[in-house]
């Protein structure tokens, strides 16, 4: 793990793997996860022919936790660290793979820094809204009803919320390493910061149908925390025809985590259309 100053000089943490020639994958996590969670993309195949760039985003993981909304409640601290970290690596010709919230972040650097340098992306049940009215059909019961009590400083309520959250996160069981592992970097993520997170609006409208590169969105078939609606939202707002869907069947909000085998295939058939 390294580290690299982000916006307002928080530390953002960083993993980088794979030979430093190869093109990129850039992952980005979701609301209260961590860059552990790509556990099945670490150590794959793709590290024989891609670099791997895998990330903590402010508040999360091993990254700087300010303790004040304004550096969680816009997009321009989450634009200038996941630049950053580009900026400190000097990559070029990269493919976002995000998560769930990780769809908005990566909006937040293209308002700020543009698509120059990269060559596709890749929308993992993802949204690319927060706060506005159509998101009220983006989410399912698994965000919604554990919502307030993630909020909820009482340890206890708060650990049992995020335990429901993270069985929500997936369709069957998790295997018990895996299942104690998130959670433990889940419960990294403060009440606090978690709340300030979930407090913008933001619209990513105008970026999305601005999108000019290839463009992939992942969706499980049985998400129940951002559903798959909102996966048709974004990709209908794509105004290219350098677009694909895939649904995974049997599948819930973490394909990379329930079909390793499979995500890690999409991501490299991707990579050889726009590499």
């Amino acid at each position: 793990m390294d580290f690299c100053q982000g916006y307002s000089e928080t530390e953002i943490a960083y993993y980088d793997k794979g030979d430093k020639s190869s093109p990129v994958f850039l992952f980005i996590h979701g609301f209260s996860q961590s860059s552990l969670c790509w556990k099945y993309q670490f150590s794959s195949d793709l590290l024989s022919k891609f670099r791997l760039i895998f990330i903590d985003m402010r508040g999360h993981g091993a990254s700087g936790k300010p303790q004040y909304p304004d550096a969680y409640n816009n997009y321009i601290p989450f634009a200038h660290d996941i630049n950053a970290v580009i900026r400190k690596l000097d990559l070029k010709n990269i493919v976002p793979v995000c998560w769930s919230m990780g769809g908005n972040w990566i909006c937040d650097y293209l308002r700020k820094f543009d698509q120059d340098k990269l060559k596709g992306i890749i929308m993992v049940g993802a949204t690319t809204q927060q706060g506005t009215p159509i998101t009220e059909k983006f989410f399912g019961k698994g965000a919604i009803d554990n919502l307030n009590n993630l909020f909820n400083p009482d340890i206890k309520i708060n650990i049992e919320a995020t335990r429901s959250f993270i069985y929500a996160c997936r369709s069957g069981k998790y295997k018990q390493k895996d299942f104690e592992d998130i959670l433990s970097y889940n419960m990294i993520v403060t009440p606090k910061i978690r709340q300030w997170v979930l407090s913008r609006v933001s619209d990513n409208s105008d970026i999305i149908q601005n999108l000019n590169i290839p463009f992939l969105q992942i969706h499980g078939e049985e998400d129940r925390v951002v559903l798959p609606f909102a996966g048709d939202f974004t990709f209908n707002q794509v105004k290219h025809d350098n677009k694909k869907m895939k649904l995974y069947r049997g599948v819930g909000h973490s394909p990379f985590i329930e079909n390793p085998y499979i995500f890690n295939k999409d991501l490299e058939n991707f990579a050889s259309e726009v590499f």
